[in-house]
């Protein structure tokens, strides 16, 4: 747990704070646990988003809100996920992908960008099919 009893502005701070710099080390369990925690102690909707390959993110937070990235994924870990004819690998992702989302869209009302490979800077596995998987919460500015 992150903190005990109910949560104030500067608490919302401190955690948005910490799971920014937490995120890119954390297993996957750990992203769940996280996610949930703030979903349910900040009161904090996490949205779960998947874009296949070469389609189109767009991320937005009503007026007066701003983007904070909770997971970002690009690559391939499941058959399921935007199917396709072209997956040779189900456990590939890519290392540069999180930081060039972050970079587009953390703290930032809306973004929106293409999949590709070549946006995200590098393709985590060749002749597989992939898609970029961003959780998100939008942080008004009474949160702040």
């Amino acid at each position: 747990m992150l903190w005990t009893g109910d949560p104030g502005v500067g608490q919302m701070l401190t955690t948005a704070m910490f799971i920014l710099i937490s995120l890119n080390s954390v297993s996957d369990t750990a992203q769940n646990t996280l996610d949930a925690q703030l979903e349910a102690r900040c009161k904090f909707k996490v949205h779960d988003i998947i874009t296949c390959e070469n389609e189109r993110l767009n991320l937005q937070c009503p007026d007066d809100h701003s983007l904070l990235l909770t997971s970002i994924a690009f690559g391939r870990t499941d058959l399921y996920q935007c199917p396709h004819p072209s997956i040779k690998s189900t456990d590939c992702s890519s290392d540069t992908a999180p930081g060039i989302v972050r970079g587009e869209c953390d703290g930032k009302n809306a973004c929106s960008f293409e999949a590709t490979t070549r946006f995200l800077n590098g393709d985590p596995c060749g002749g597989t099919f992939k898609y970029l998987n961003v959780s998100y919460t939008c942080l008004g500015q009474f949160q702040l």
